[in-house]
């Protein structure tokens, strides 16, 4: 059987997804798993597990006991190292490996957030500009993802707990 070795645009596309979901949520039956899937032609299953890949890198995870799938583990230590200390890179790069993926540029799927950017702004500093814009609205869904997750007080104070603990990580 041959298998199908994962890109590396793949890794870091599930990379992003990881970040954004609760590690409750990366079974193969959530939409945003079954919408990756079937974006970058993998199975659900195959995303979910590389999902859990991820959480095996996890050092807060680790803290809580949680080992994740080890299997995979190798594979994802690259660019768990290659961005954890780069947020802002991962970040960007990823959500313009998603665009791109579904079929349009970065500027066209951030346009909104984007709008109020002066025209006179070129190159790199125009760039920079972007790049604070797309982060900050991705760093905005890792938050709310993990809000979402709060059904009672005291998973709401676990999950705000996960998210300050991020942050240090995540912040631009």
């Amino acid at each position: 059987m041959k298998r199908n070795v994962w890109t590396r645009d793949e890794m870091i596309l599930a990379f992003n997804l990881y970040l954004k979901l609760p590690f409750s949520k990366m079974g193969s039956t959530h939409p945003e798993v079954k919408k990756l899937a079937a974006l970058i032609g993998r199975t659900d299953s195959a995303v979910a597990f590389r999902l859990v890949n991820y959480a095996s890198c996890d050092p807060i995870l680790k803290e809580k006991g949680i080992k994740g799938m080890e299997g995979g583990k190798k594979q994802c230590q690259p660019i768990w190292d290659e961005f954890i200390d780069n947020k802002e890179a991962l970040m960007f790069e990823s959500e313009r490996i998603l665009a791109r993926y579904q079929g349009t540029t970065i500027e066209n799927k951030y346009r909104r957030e984007l709008l109020d950017i002066p025209q006179e702004l070129k190159g790199e500093t125009k760039l920079r500009e972007v790049k604070a814009r797309v982060n900050q609205n991705v760093f905005r869904e890792i938050v709310l993802a993990y809000r979402r997750t709060a059904t009672h007080h005291t998973t709401e104070i676990q999950s705000e707990s996960i998210v300050l603990r991020m942050a240090p990580r995540l912040c631009f």
